[in-house]
């Protein structure tokens, strides 16, 4: 941490300040913006789960990956509001940023001015100030034009560039502006001689007024009144602003309570871009990849596996029943449970021909793909017919049952 941000340091300059905005803007949509990836982990996770409970040889190997999907799949929700919410997050904080930058843009190209005065000058009436009578004057319109040199958002040719940054871990930023405590315009009053007679506009000199029947280019001449404006050399001020809190360095800053609009505000920018960095993006790491410790505290698990393997049957009542549950299904150690629940979901090649078609992937590479609806199907239809099968042959047991017992009950008669 600390002010390590070369980039925010090298600005001075309003166009300097725009660019700067810039690079941290595309650097956010970059790194920060979310794809949904944590979701998507989520689903793959619960399909994959799914396929390896309907591909395990044994009745508790089943029940322990039915309830790790069942888990995966209701985390799904959750996950893609915090993706949407996340990426809104995002969205405001790089408004803001664009915003800043065009008024820092604006700035740039408004604070070098030319100013002209328009022709036609003319000898206003005299005029009476305080005590003094008999002032005569010489009004001329004044134009500003605007004349800023081309600001580069692209530019690589100072350190305000994207190598420089590290405004995700930099204590502050600087942002430059026109110093506005500063005169701009210099007004300048000029004459020479006495008025007397009608004075008119020169158009020798824009602005300027002359005797009649005179002008400044047709000698020295005796008589003339003129106003002068120039644009002073403008200057810039820089500001430092702090993205933490200057009372609590845990906290972001507070927004100022001045009267500029919300998103005008520096403080709105600086406490827009602290909590963002506070935000990481969604992540999710899928429940057979996570230790076994942290299956062992969750209740929500130890709930779906007795409602798979029991239902109706209470629930653990504390923590030491809620652990032998889990060992029961997941195995006793970090190395069983790794071994038959984790290698399986994403090492262990599901090899099998369906259709004279070979399938050999890991259930989490089957996840999401045409191959493993086919390996689902497959399992599926299978575990039905086996079910169909059993139901049959008890079926036919019982009538066998009740076949006999008829026969033993005639022979008792």
């Amino acid at each position: 941490m600390g002010d390590d941000d070369a980039a925010s340091q090298a600005v001075s300059t309003p166009c300097q300040t725009a660019r700067y905005l810039k690079l941290i803007n595309d650097e956010i949509k970059t790194t920060y913006l979310s794809d949904g990836s944590a979701a998507t982990t989520a689903v793959k996770a619960a399909v994959a789960c799914t396929i390896a409970a309907a591909s395990a040889d044994n009745t508790a190997t089943a029940v322990a990956f039915k309830a790790l999907a069942a888990i995966a799949k209701a985390d799904v929700p959750q996950l893609i509001s915090a993706t949407s919410a996340h990426n809104e997050q995002v969205a405001a904080t790089r408004e803001i940023i664009k915003i800043q930058e065009a008024v820092h843009l604006t700035d740039h190209d408004t604070a070098t001015k030319t100013i002209t005065l328009e022709s036609g000058s003319k000898l206003c009436n005299p005029l009476t100030i305080g005590s003094t009578d008999a002032i005569h004057c010489c009004n001329a319109a004044a134009k500003i034009s605007y004349t800023a040199q081309n600001c580069s958002l692209d530019s690589e040719t100072d350190d305000v560039k994207r190598s420089n940054i590290k405004w995700e871990t930099t204590d502050s930023i600087t942002l430059a502006a026109a110093d506005t405590a500063k005169p701009i315009l210099e007004a300048t009053a000029l004459s020479k001689g006495t008025v007397t007679g009608t004075m008119v506009g020169s158009t020798h000199t824009i602005g300027a007024c002359i005797s009649s029947g005179a002008d400044f280019g047709g000698g020295d001449q005796s008589n003339a009144l003129l106003p002068k404006v120039e644009h002073k050399a403008h200057s810039y001020k820089k500001t430092k602003i702090a993205l933490k809190s200057t009372g609590n360095q845990t906290a972001c800053p507070k927004i100022s309570d001045d009267s500029k609009p919300h998103q005008y505000k520096p403080t709105a920018l600086a406490a827009a871009i602290c909590q963002l960095r506070r935000t990481p993006k969604p992540a999710y790491t899928p429940p057979h990849n996570r230790p076994l410790s942290t299956l062992e505290a969750d209740n929500k698990l130890a709930e779906t596996l007795t409602d798979i393997s029991s239902p109706d049957a209470p629930l653990p009542k504390d923590a030491i029943e809620r652990k032998a549950l889990v060992h029961k299904f997941f195995g006793a150690t970090p190395e069983i449970f790794k071994q038959r629940i984790t290698d399986t979901i994403d090492k262990t090649k599901i090899d099998i021909k369906i259709r004279n078609t070979p399938i050999e992937k890991t259930p989490f590479e089957l996840a999401g793909t045409a191959d493993g609806v086919t390996v689902l199907a497959y399992y599926l239809g299978k575990e039905a017919a086996e079910k169909t099968q059993l139901s049959g042959s008890e079926e036919k047991l019982k009538q066998s049952e009740n076949t006999d017992k008829t026969e033993v009950s005639k022979d008792g008669d």
